[in-house]
């Protein structure tokens, strides 16, 4: 038996340069789907953007909550990013104390067509609540005037549907509140209640 011995190939040279074709090849390949994939996130951002750009009163955190929690923040411009996230954790504490301030007012409606007298104790209630949704309601008004500000530097308009159970303007929206009654007189014994009488 004999052992042949592994016989170079005939010339090196087209060895190398076979090897050179493979070797280019393979990058030529591996530079199209690096750019394939920087085409897909660019396109991937592109549409998150927009999905947190849709203004819904209540405006919701979804769709951020679903963008942090995703690869695709890492391939959103740095400073809208930063913009985005400021304006969702603002939404987020908007939120929150608009909830609070719903309770108050709710606390407030015990004394809706209420028939009879007002006991000292719940007048009481009635005046330290009506004190404490003087100062939520003036934080929230403020926190409202930011989050439209930030909303407007992320690109989300604003939108009064929310106060006119339909798309409006601004303009809409201060007549319509203008033109309701914020409270009505307090009934007590049959006829409007009128304070210190």
């Amino acid at each position: 038996m004999t052992l042949d011995l592994l016989k170079p190939l005939p010339g090196w040279r087209a060895f190398l340069g076979e090897v050179g074709i493979i070797v280019l090849g393979v990058l030529v390949a591996l530079a199209i789907g690096e750019v394939a994939d920087d085409l897909r996130w660019d396109a991937r951002a592109k549409d998150t953007v927009r999905s947190v750009r849709t203004p819904v009163r209540p405006l919701t955190t979804d769709s951020w909550k679903q963008v942090t929690a995703s690869e695709v923040l890492l391939h959103i411009d740095a400073e809208q990013g930063r913009l985005f996230t400021a304006g969702y954790s603002q939404v987020e504490r908007y939120t929150s104390s608009v909830l609070l301030e719903t309770d108050m007012w709710a606390a407030l409606r015990v004394l809706e067509n209420n028939p009879g007298t007002i006991s000292e104790t719940l007048l009481a209630d009635v005046e330290t609540t009506l004190a404490r949704l003087e100062d939520k309601s003036s934080q929230n008004s403020i926190i409202a005037k930011q989050e439209f500000e930030s909303g407007r530097s992320i690109g989300i308009p604003a939108s009064y549907f929310l106060l006119l159970d339909r798309e409006g303007t601004r303009e809409d929206a201060f007549k319509h509140l203008r033109d309701r009654p914020i409270c009505k007189a307090l009934i007590v014994d049959g006829k409007p209640f009128v304070a210190g009488t």
